[in-house]
């Protein structure tokens, strides 16, 4: 009987195995040729709005958390991969058909009630935080996914915006590899010019 426990115990137990440095240096420089292949290399002067351009298509850490996103909340199909950089488009659609209902019970007998079961949830939400909801100006539309609050495409423009802001700073580099060149009164204007009209969408005006 003890020789059958401990058996059972070995068959049940996990040995993790070790991973040699090689073999992980190995894997991070894979994982840098794959987030590289597709990118367009340089050739020539860069423009402020190319170097936007390119850094909402190919920044790594945006593309990064868009599969995160779309993975919490369950909206990643396996046969998309090659739509990595358009995951936004795929998160944040799926919403409930109706509303979320509860039913109440007595807190002495314990008997359900006989009225109509209540709405906890509607199928699509408003930010109850005004901090969130006011940033932009306006209210921020979201649905409920999973009990998540998802908020909608409007929200992703927002995104864009705040990806756009260190590319447009006159003399400064991008990550080290590209350099803007323009001058400080038209960036800001352009810049001031972006947040406005952002900010005009957002509010619904």
């Amino acid at each position: 009987m003890v020789g059958l426990a401990l058996a059972a115990a070995g068959c049940g137990s996990l040995r993790p195995k070790t991973v040699a440095e090689a073999d992980l240096a190995e894997v991070n420089q894979a994982d840098k040729l794959a987030a590289l292949t597709n990118v367009t290399p340089l050739s020539g002067t860069l423009t402020l709005e190319e170097a936007i351009a390119r850094a909402l298509k190919f920044n790594l850490d945006r593309r990064s958390k868009l599969m995160e996103e779309a993975i919490a909340v369950n909206q990643l199909d396996a046969s998309r991969f090659d739509m990595l950089p358009k995951l936004t488009a795929q998160a944040g659609y799926r919403t409930r058909d109706q509303e979320t209902t509860v039913r109440s019970k007595d807190s002495v007998t314990g008997a359900p009630s006989l009225s109509n079961p209540s709405i906890s949830h509607d199928a699509t939400h408003i930010l109850p935080h005004s901090e969130l909801a006011g940033v932009m100006g306006g209210t921020v539309a979201v649905r409920e996914v999973e009990g998540r609050l998802i908020p909608e495409q409007a929200v992703y423009r927002v995104t864009l915006l705040a990806t756009m802001q260190p590319i447009a700073l006159a003399g400064q580099s991008w990550r080290g590899r590209v350099m803007v060149e323009a001058e400080p009164e038209s960036l800001a204007e352009r810049v001031a010019k972006a947040a406005l009209a952002l900010w005009w969408r957002e509010a619904g005006w």
